[in-house]
């Protein structure tokens, strides 16, 4: 893992029912989520080659854009999405 990546332990996450994940790549391995929090991964396009299905297994909410949508579903990868769009993304 990268030293500039910090992931919370577990005690600190349990306070939270929604943990966010801006960098999937490195940091979905390491994560300690709590039972009935849910992970929502932010994950930009060129992230997706990093990830593997059981990496992403462990998100319930990808928010992604139409390139990051279009490689899950070459991947053949099923997850929950919400994809942006237009200039704000």
């Amino acid at each position: 893992m990268a030293d500039d990546v910090v992931v919370p332990p577990a005690a600190v996450l349990a306070q939270y029912q929604v943990v966010y994940v801006s960098n999937p790549v490195a940091c979905l391995t390491p994560l300690i989520v709590p039972a009935g929090s849910s992970v929502v991964a932010g994950v930009e396009h060129q992230m997706v080659d990093g990830l593997d299905a059981t990496a992403l297994a462990r998100v319930d909410l990808v928010v992604t854009n139409a390139a990051g949508w279009d490689s899950l579903r070459y991947r053949g990868i099923h997850v929950p999405v919400v994809v942006t769009d237009g200039a704000r993304g």
